[in-house]
C-alpha cells in the first residue's frame, strides 16, 4: 500500500483539488478494505440542503467499518501561519 504526502495548499478554494485530496482517502481505504477483507460505507451526508457538495472538509473523509463497528472521520483544515513561527523564548 503506497501513500503520497501532498501538500494541497488551496484545497478549500479549488473544488477540482478538494475533490482529489478526498479520493486520496477513498482509494486508500479500497486498497485497505481489499488487503483486509472488510466493507465499509460513508456515514455523513457529503451534500448541503441546497444539493451542493459541502467543502468543507470537516470531514473530507468519513466511512463506517461494518465488521469491527466503527467510523473513520477525517477532517483537514488549511494550513495557518502562526504567529509564533521563529519565536525565541528567553
Amino acid at each position: 500500500m503506497k501513500v503520497t504526502a501532498l501538500d494541497y495548499t488551496d484545497f478549500m478554494s479549488n473544488p477540482i483539488v478538494y475533490d482529489a485530496m478526498q479520493m486520496i482517502w477513498y482509494d486508500l481505504l479500497n486498497e485497505m478494505a481489499m488487503l483486509y477483507d472488510f466493507t465499509s460505507k460513508p456515514y455523513l451526508n457529503p451534500l448541503l440542503p441546497d444539493g451542493e457538495k459541502d467543502g468543507d472538509a470537516n470531514p473530507i473523509f468519513n466511512t463506517y467499518i461494518k465488521e469491527s463497528n466503527r467510523g473513520v472521520r477525517i477532517n483537514r483544515y488549511p494550513k495557518v501561519r502562526s504567529s509564533l513561527q521563529g519565536y525565541k523564548g528567553t
